[in-house]
């Protein structure tokens, strides 16, 4: 869920690295999906296209220089799970 000043943003990049390492683009309206999955813990990040900084998350996960990501457990099911209300806190500069 957006808030009333933010927007989706299509074609960012997300990384997601843990028992699996996978990556993948945010779609029309901001979200984005990894599939196939095993159970674990797992670190989620995105890479901002230029012009866009992210302000720090606390007690984030380093994603390297000035990014931060969020620890998901991620359980292995037949089904989806939908992860939601993650803000990742990026503003345009």
């Amino acid at each position: 869920m957006f808030g009333p000043d933010e927007v989706a943003e299509s074609g960012w990049t997300v990384q997601l690295t843990g028992p699996m390492n996978l990556t993948t683009t945010t779609d029309g309206n901001g979200s984005y999906t990894f599939s196939g999955l095993i159970a674990g813990t797992y670190t989620v990040c995105v890479v901002p296209p230029m012009g866009w900084v992210q302000t720090p998350i606390a007690n984030a996960p380093s994603c390297g220089t000035n990014l931060y990501g969020y620890t998901i457990e991620g359980v292995q099911l037949a089904g989806d799970v939908e992860y939601s209300g993650v803000d990742f806190g990026f503003i345009s500069q």
